[in-house]
């Protein structure tokens, strides 16, 4: 994340806090037509539609006002909750759901693996531990490229 990024991320978070929302992940693209800002907005409830658009039009405002920001003036914009098969973002969203099933990648392989299907059973100290197939890894959370829950649906 970049440090235009980091600042709009903490503007809206200091503006939704109060109604029970954090941004979770913000990314920042320019385009040859026009920039585009994608969010990804938490509650600790559930995140509806209607929460999504509050929090688009507190962007929106923001982006307006803040001369930070002007090169943002017009844009398209697109919030959303994380979904059920979320991504992990955060060493507290890894704590949050210790126990959960994840999917992972690697940036650089382990033992030969990059890509991970496994139980999450622990974070601690920037380590995050998961065990599949009666194996256990260590995973350092610098080298995790991208983890999301991995959540079985029953019908």
């Amino acid at each position: 994340m970049n440090e235009l990024e980091k600042k709009l991320m903490s503007t809206i978070n200091n503006l939704v806090l109060k109604k029970d929302f954090f941004v979770l992940n913000l990314k920042l693209r320019q385009s040859k037509s026009t920039p585009n800002i994608s969010v990804i907005v938490d509650s600790s409830k559930t995140v509806s539609v209607d929460d999504c658009a509050y929090v688009s039009n507190v962007i929106n405002d923001v982006l307006k006002v803040d001369e930070k920001f002007s090169d943002y003036k017009d844009f398209a914009l697109e919030v959303s909750s994380p979904g059920i098969n979320r991504e992990l973002f955060t060493l507290s969203d890894y704590k949050k759901y210790v126990g959960e099933k994840v999917q992972i990648k690697l940036k650089k392989s382990l033992n030969g693996v990059k890509n991970i299907k496994a139980k999450l059973i622990g974070v601690d100290d920037g380590f995050i531990e998961v065990s599949s197939r009666n194996e256990t890894y260590t995973l350092e959370f610098d080298n995790i490229k991208k983890a999301n829950l991995n959540i079985d649906i029953k019908v």
